[in-house]
């Protein structure tokens, strides 16, 4: 009979725990895909640091108001990047993206687009002007853009690519491009204006992917 009695126990104990691991994943799982709806606009946002890196690196500028501007878009940016990091480690933390997609990569890429972009902001402030030759200055400038191409081809890792999320895959790749063309604004400052175009183009896929996403997630909770 104790040894019945302890059996049960386990069993009970067992099935406490296996309910609370479910719940646990199901609450992780809502947060990411709230954290997902997040990116729908911090897409658009993080164009702001595309633009104020890209005329930061083509330098060429005179006057207060000019640096002010640039300053400006940097912020708007900096704001982008902490909220996209945060829904990194959120989305990471979801057990729909591990079957297809590495969530390290997430953390890391996150950590990296706070460093990178932290020195990218104390080495402008920190110069008079910014040449067209630094290409360490521009490699520090691409972290948000490396860390919005991952985010993006998270997005439809999350659904199998199902429910209208694959085009954040292309928005991925435009984002990646996008920090490519940073890179390249050191080197041709006058093609400063492609990666802000290219920007554009990834935050219009990553956008409606985020919200087919959220919309598809947040109506089987509603359904449940």
């Amino acid at each position: 009979m104790p040894l019945t009695i302890q059996t049960r126990g386990s069993l009970i104990a067992e099935t406490l725990a296996s309910r609370e691991r479910a719940r646990t994943a199901i609450l992780r799982d809502e947060s990411a895909w709230t954290a997902a709806l997040g990116l729908s606009c911090v897409s658009w946002l993080m164009l702001a640091w595309i633009v104020g890196a890209a005329l930061a690196l083509a330098g060429g500028y005179d006057g207060t108001y000019a640096l002010l501007r640039r300053i400006a878009l940097l912020v708007i940016g900096a704001v982008a990047t902490a909220i996209a990091v945060r829904a990194a480690f959120v989305i990471a933390q979801s057990s729909r993206l591990r079957a297809l997609h590495d969530p390290r990569t997430l953390r890391i890429l996150g950590v990296a687009a706070i460093v990178l972009g932290t020195l990218f902001f104390v080495q402008f402030l920190a110069l008079d002007t910014v040449g067209g030759v630094d290409i360490s200055l521009a490699l520090t400038a691409i972290g948000p853009a490396v860390l919005m191409a991952e985010l993006s081809f998270a997005l439809p890792a999350m659904a199998h690519g199902r429910f209208g999320t694959a085009i954040g895959g292309a928005g991925g790749y435009l984002w990646v491009l996008s920090a490519i063309a940073l890179v390249g604004v050191a080197v041709v400052p006058a093609i400063w204006w492609m990666a802000p175009l290219l920007g554009a183009g990834a935050a219009s896929c990553t956008a409606p992917a985020a919200v087919r996403l959220w919309r598809h997630f947040e109506g089987d909770a509603r359904g449940a």
